[in-house]
């Protein structure tokens, strides 16, 4: 073709358009990329080794089946958790989000209550929650935190009704970094038999590693749903 390129005109183009992208080698982009450079060698490998791998069929690419499998049974054994909780890697941390909220929906939705359901959350919770209520035509009742951002189980409490899908925790915020009171939210929940989800997203491989963390895992009876973002410090 006439009009083709070489591979190396290509990879200069490439090369100066990175260019304009931030320098992350020298931990001055922590909200975005979490390893170091000594890590760049090995994560180049390994995305080369399965770059032509398509995850929609794991019959025709098992190894799909085998990273999924021991991603989520490594989650499982730092979250504490049993035999019986199962999960499934997404793209990030708002595809968890949605799918946990829509699994609350409609687990609401089994027992034959009728009307417009609704998210409880702390005015702190992330914003992905916003979407997926968006998404599956929920209302979302943000409830005040306390002087150091966490979560009122008593304004939670006050928030649920028998149209609450979903009441949510944050371990932590993204925003602010702290720990809402996930066991006393938790309580609040199951009282009143409410779906009870921990957004762990930023903190999920970080606070189980940490000494004096407050419980926030399955440790917590009322916990249903764990979201955790890999690529948040796991690797």
């Amino acid at each position: 073709m006439e009009d083709s390129r070489s591979i190396d005109d290509v990879v200069a183009e490439l090369q100066a358009i990175a260019v304009k992208d931030g320098e992350w080698g020298f931990g001055r982009a922590f909200t975005y990329v979490f390893d170091g450079p000594d890590l760049g060698a090995l994560t180049a490998e390994a995305m080369c080794l399965f770059s032509g791998s398509n995850g929609l069929d794991p019959t025709a690419f098992p190894s799909f089946v085998r990273f999924e499998n021991d991603l989520v049974a490594f989650a499982r054994s730092i979250l504490s958790g049993d035999d019986q909780v199962v999960g499934s890697v997404t793209s990030g941390g708002t595809e968890s989000i949605i799918l946990a909220t829509k699994a609350a929906r409609d687990a609401l939705r089994a027992t034959g209550v009728q009307g417009r359901f609704n998210i409880v959350l702390p005015i702190t919770g992330h914003a992905a929650f916003h979407k997926a209520a968006a998404y599956l035509d929920l209302d979302v009742r943000a409830t005040a935190v306390d002087e150091g951002f966490r979560a009122v189980p008593e304004a939670v409490a006050d928030a649920i009704d028998e149209r609450t899908a979903l009441v949510v925790a944050s371990a932590p915020s993204y925003t602010h970094g702290v720990v809402d009171p996930v066991a006393e939210v938790g309580r609040v929940a199951k009282e009143t038999g409410r779906w009870f989800h921990v957004d762990a997203c930023v903190g999920g491989m970080v606070l189980p590693f940490l000494d004096d963390t407050p419980d926030f895992d399955f440790s917590i009876d009322a916990v249903d749903s764990i979201s955790m973002d890999l690529h948040k410090y796991g690797y």
